[in-house]
């Protein structure tokens, strides 16, 4: 659940990213476009361990994609 940027964050908002670092696996956090005056939002993306190039390639890719639907 969303809480505001001066609200306390609450205890378990890294429970699904924990499992990530415990497995090693790579991992990068993509802003996503949100209407003006919204909260914040992104995407997480992570790969197996070892495929690194993977998850950034992919990452470039949205990110691309993403750019070429908000210049429109």
């Amino acid at each position: 659940m969303p809480f505001g940027f001066d609200a306390t964050p609450p205890a378990n908002q890294a429970d699904l990213t924990v499992l990530g670092n415990v497995a090693g696996a790579p991992g990068l956090s993509l802003p996503m476009p949100c209407a003006e005056g919204e909260l914040s939002c992104g995407l997480q993306v992570l790969g197996a361990p070892g495929d690194d190039m993977a998850v950034l390639e992919l990452g470039a890719a949205i990110q691309s994609a993403l750019s070429s639907v908000s210049n429109r």
